[in-house]
């Protein structure tokens, strides 16, 4: 399930430069409280004493106490005003908007952001203003208006990186990948999420620590990587515990919850909900309230208590309404209209439906979208050109160093004027197009003749792609001679698949590969290409025979090939763009049978083995980490063995398998289905349980029955839904 509160933003603790509080971070909330009002009793110098308040506002807010952070907050603000510090004014201004957006009163919110930003300004306090920008762009994320949202924050980064703010540049890196991730593009949100918690871990902040933790947790949540996302969200809330941190406590009890309910564990998924509702309603967090309610309602729908869900739903969508969150809304009209579709009243499903419909192309424009990309590269563009001027114009007097910005900021006036002149154009262009709609006609009609031939011939290229990689594909026959009781069940989503299997003989010992590239047709097999012939390089020329070495260099190699301009003779590129793609890799598995000697060494990236004996099943995971970049790219991959005995069986898979959405859907009553949760596709995924429970099932039969119960159980899972990713099975008996 989808829900508005899974994806968080960081909160970002506010440092005075005019005092600094040294607190040991394994004390309690309380404990820096009642520090903080001893401190304020003892002293009496001013500026000291807005410093403390100020701070005490900040601690107050963070435990949900909003009407002791509000008297604090007010209290400094007042101070403030009487010395005349625009510096202290500005922080308490800021800290009371704080306050607003936790209660959710997002205007209120944003007015004192506004007025926080304007003072801090006047008082040149830079690292000021940078967090002004970025609470701003925190409470326009929440409203679903992720345009304004990036815009306020690449601002923040800005100035974090113009004043070396590590803590602040980490936090900016953070919520620019909870827009990304809102956007759907997860791979821009993973890299800004490493990035965040590789400067956390660096700077020893315990609460961006965990809050990066609970975000790359839900990443694996989105790769169906459960026990893995469990892990890390157990690792947050540990740290939150001991920070006494209510609001990450009940964040995480709520993404808990939600990976019990997507394991269909309903009871332990409504234990944690309450969990964190309580905490929510405690604090007087109203958008956490609507999402608990929205997650109690999925729930509750799991658990086909109807009118319970409807009830918690309703619930939520008054606190959304009252606080302007078009993001809640929209979670909450989705659930409530597949709530009526369950109950067969479609009337209401469809209204709700209309509704969801509405919110969503508001907060999803491609306007909006195209903004977001444009505000990116201006973002990008601007960093490069100030990196370049500092080193080419460092020693020259500020007078130049002015000139050169002024004439920077004229240039990208003309770059707006030219951009909006242009989309005026086409405008018209457009405008005109349409109103020839039957000249148009005309040119579809004879254009049509000719998609239909380049279709033609793009089929007539895949075909001969498909025929290119069954020809570089292990044959039957050679994986036969060496392991003569094996089935392998293949079965590509689109003509051509992302998914390969290899088999190579050596040494006295056979090789078998299972693997998942990223991505299926086209690009998922040109990926598989890459693949096969690295192991070839690797293997028969390099004669690296040990399975963990291979997948280091194998990673070495995809790395070095997808990314030209990181390469040791190269100079470092200043193109970016370069470097998008080294994400891709694989996902596999590497065995290494000694049949003679009954034993399997093998080394996994992201894919493990099962092994069937005695009618018990035991699964060996490989190593957590792809065939790929990233964070984990340094980390070596591990070889494990296992002494196999006389009728064993071994599977290896990819996960196309368990991700396969079908079973059973009700009927509309029109012979159509009713779409599912997962957008184009029915029902619910088949899952790596089931698949266990099936393969410990059918381990003792013959190996042709093996493949053909495989194979029917699947396509009648799948029914009529579209089959959802590339679908490799390898099984071999000792």
């Amino acid at each position: 399930m989808m829900n508005f509160a899974r994806f968080l933003s960081v909160l970002v603790l506010f440092y005075f430069s005019s005092f600094n509080i040294e607190i040991s971070q394994s004390i309690g909330q309380n404990r820096v409280i009642d520090s903080l009002r001893n401190h304020l009793e003892l002293v009496t110098a001013d500026t000291v004493r807005i410093a403390l308040l100020n701070a005490l506002c900040w601690e107050h807010k963070s435990t949900g106490d909003y009407d002791a952070a509000l008297q604090y907050g007010n209290e400094a603000l007042e101070l403030s005003v009487k010395i005349k510090s625009k510096k202290g004014e500005g922080i308490a201004m800021n800290h009371i908007g704080d306050v607003f957006r936790e209660k959710g009163d997002f205007q209120d919110a944003i007015d004192h952001y506004g007025k926080a930003y304007r003072l801090l300004e006047s008082a040149g306090y830079k690292n000021g203003m940078a967090k002004c920008l970025n609470n701003t762009g925190i409470v326009l994320w929440e409203q679903g208006k992720y345009d304004r949202s990036l815009e306020y924050h690449l601002k923040a980064l800005s100035l974090r990186e113009e004043t070396g703010d590590k803590r602040g540049i980490a936090d900016s890196y953070e919520n620019i990948g909870l827009v990304y991730y809102r956007q759907g593009n997860y791979r821009k949100a993973i890299d800004y999420s490493e990035k965040s918690l590789q400067i956390e871990v660096e700077t020893g902040d315990s609460n961006g620590i965990a809050w990066s933790l609970n975000n790359i947790g839900i990443l694996y949540y989105e790769q169906n990587k459960y026990d893995t996302a469990v892990g890390y969200y157990l690792k947050a809330l540990k740290i939150f515990e001991s920070m006494g941190n209510k609001k990450g406590m009940s964040f995480t009890y709520n993404n808990i919850g939600c990976i019990y309910g997507e394991q269909g564990i309903n009871d332990k998924a409504m234990e944690y909900h309450l969990k964190s509702l309580r905490i929510k309603e405690e604090t007087g967090d109203k958008y956490g309230i609507a999402s608990s309610f929205l997650n109690l309602g999925w729930t509750h729908l799991n658990m086909k208590h109807y009118q319970e869900a409807i009830d918690y739903l309703n619930r939520g969508i008054e606190i959304a309404k009252e606080i302007n969150s078009k993001e809640a809304l929209k979670d909450l009209y989705q659930a409530m209209s597949e709530t009526f579709a369950e109950m067969d009243n479609f009337r209401k499903a469809y209204e709700y439906h209309l509704l969801f419909s509405a919110v969503k192309d508001t907060m999803f424009s491609e306007e909006s979208n195209k903004k977001i990309a444009e505000m990116q590269t201006k973002y990008e563009t601007e960093k490069k050109e100030k990196e370049i001027l500092v080193l080419k114009k460092e020693k020259e007097k500020e007078a130049a160093v002015a000139k050169a910005e002024s004439r920077r900021q004229r240039l990208a006036l003309w770059l707006v004027v030219a951009v909006a002149a242009a989309v005026a154009v086409i405008a018209i262009i457009i405008y005109r197009s349409l109103r020839s709609s039957n000249f148009q006609k005309k040119i579809i009609e004879g254009q049509k003749k000719m998609v239909e031939e380049k279709n033609r011939n793009i089929m007539d290229s895949i075909e001969y792609a498909k025929r290119i990689q069954k020809a570089l594909l292990t044959t039957d026959n050679y994986i036969r001679q060496y392991l003569p009781d094996y089935f392998l069940l293949y079965l590509p989503k689109d003509i051509i698949s992302g998914d390969f299997y290899w088999g190579l003989a050596k040494d006295s010992c056979f090789y078998l590969v299972t693997a998942d590239c990223t991505g299926h047709g086209v690009p998922g097999t040109l990926m598989s290409v890459l693949g096969l012939s690295f192991l070839d390089e690797i293997i028969l020329e390099r004669n690296i025979v040990a399975p963990h070495e291979i997948l280091n260099l194998l990673r070495q190699n995809i790395i070095h090939r997808l990314n030209p301009g990181s390469r040791e003779n190269d100079s470092v590129s200043p193109d970016r763009s370069v470097r998008e793609d080294i994400k891709d890799g694989m996902d596999m598995v590497i065995c290494r049978y000694d049949i003679k000697n009954r034993i399997m060494e093998f080394s996994g990236a992201n894919r493990g083995v099962l092994v069937v004996r005695g009618g018990k099943i035991t699964e060996y995971k490989g190593d957590e980490m792809p065939v790929s970049a990233g964070m984990d790219s340094g980390v070596p991959f591990t070889m494990k063995k296992i002494i196999l005995e006389h009728g064993d069986m071994i599977y290896t898979f990819t996960d196309g398998y368990q991700d396969q959405f079908g079973g059973e859907k009700k009927s509309t009553g029109d012979g159509s289905l009713p779409a599912g949760k997962a957008g184009t596709f029915g029902g619910k995924k088949f899952k790596s349980g089931r698949l266990k429970e099936l393969l410990l099932t059918i381990a003792g039969k013959p190996l042709h029955e093996q493949k053909e119960i495989l194979e029917s159980t699947f396509e009648n899972w799948k029914g009529t839904n579209e089959q959802t990713d590339d679908v490799t099975v390898i099984g071999v008996r000792v």
